[in-house]
């Protein structure tokens, strides 16, 4: 079987890191969401919804 080339922007390779960290055990979800500027903090509970 022949290799074939697959071609990432910068930011699909960023991707491809941070999940083989999260993966690897080196990274926690959040962090890796945080990495990529994902990150969306949780509704605190204890918030006053208007």
């Amino acid at each position: 079987m022949g290799q074939e080339t697959i071609t990432l922007s910068r930011r699909e390779l960023k991707k491809v890191f941070v999940v083989e960290k999260i993966r690897d055990g080196h990274m926690t979800n959040n962090e890796g969401a945080i990495a990529l500027g994902d990150f969306r903090p949780a509704d605190d509970p204890n918030e006053e919804k208007i």
